[in-house]
């Protein structure tokens, strides 16, 4: 059973820090992702999901790509 505790949210914050250190749960921006994503884009044209080798970039306007953090 579960049961909601006030401060919870400081026990998950130190879990988190364990497993991610200093780093972001969830990084924003290109740079900060672009292994995943370029992995991702691999696996999409070696199974004809994409017709070409897409870049990072290509999934994002040039606008968002201003505006995101990095």
């Amino acid at each position: 059973s579960q049961i909601a505790i006030p401060w919870g949210f400081l026990d998950a914050a130190a879990h988190a820090k364990t497993m991610f250190g200093d780093n972001e749960y969830w990084p924003y921006g290109i740079e900060l992702n672009r292994v995943t994503l370029d992995a991702f884009l691999q696996y999409c044209f070696e199974q004809a999901v994409t017709k070409r080798r897409l870049a990072p970039e290509d999934l994002f306007v040039p606008e968002l790509q201003a505006m995101a953090r990095e």
